[in-house]
């Protein structure tokens, strides 16, 4: 019996569609507003998200330049740069991809500014990723030797290492679709703007299930 539980916080349209023109529109400001006031209320102290949505919310370095650390060698084990850190913005990037520039979320997203970045990876990262990573101090965990990872060691492993007993996902699709097929999501929180999307390629609330 697992002793942590899973909620997921999602904003989507009428459609159910959680990516899409319809975000940027004037009448879904609102909701979008509802949405970060229940995700504030909730009081977390953690939030999940794959690389694309951090990619798309979370201001990055313009570009992963890792030169300056070819040629290093780095054991495949679980990286802690911040163990006084108490809370944490958790991506899942498993082919080690983003390019950040802090260990810590910036003022330009005031709502999580000071949380720890913590990246889930595979073991197919780079050395020089690696790297990369201790340099900048983001602390990582490996949860599987491909791109597939394991849901479930995640959450073990950020339990054990940080003491967390609730953890916040908050997306993409593919991620969730990934938690829901391992029957790990205990509560789901949903947003629903009366917009519809209309555009099937956009990604749905749960992905790949």
């Amino acid at each position: 019996m697992k002793s942590y539980s899973l909620i997921c916080h999602m904003l989507l349209s009428m459609d159910g569609r959680v990516t899409g023109q319809y975000l940027e529109r004037e009448d879904c400001k609102p909701y979008i507003e509802d949405y970060y006031q229940i995700l504030e209320a909730y009081q977390g102290n953690n939030w999940i998200c794959g690389r694309a949505t951090f990619a798309e919310f979370v201001p990055l370095v313009s570009e992963l330049d890792l030169q300056a650390f070819a040629g290093q060698t780095v054991k495949r084990q679980d990286f802690i740069a911040d163990e006084a850190a108490t809370s944490f913005a958790i991506a899942l990037d498993p082919s080690g991809k983003l390019a950040w520039g802090s260990s810590t979320i910036g003022e330009e997203f005031p709502e999580r500014h000071g949380d720890h970045v913590v990246t889930i990876l595979s073991e197919t990262v780079s050395d020089a990723y690696l790297a990369y990573l201790q340099s900048v101090g983001v602390s990582y965990i490996f949860a599987g030797q491909n791109r597939d990872l394991d849901v479930q060691l995640i959450l073990e492993k950020l339990q054990r290492y940080f003491q967390l007993e609730t953890f916040y996902l908050l997306g993409g699709g593919i991620i969730n679709g990934a938690f829901a097929k391992a029957e790990l999501i205990d509560e789901v929180s949903l947003v629903l703007a009366p917009l519809i999307e209309g555009n099937s390629d956009t990604r749905a609330w749960r992905s790949g299930l």
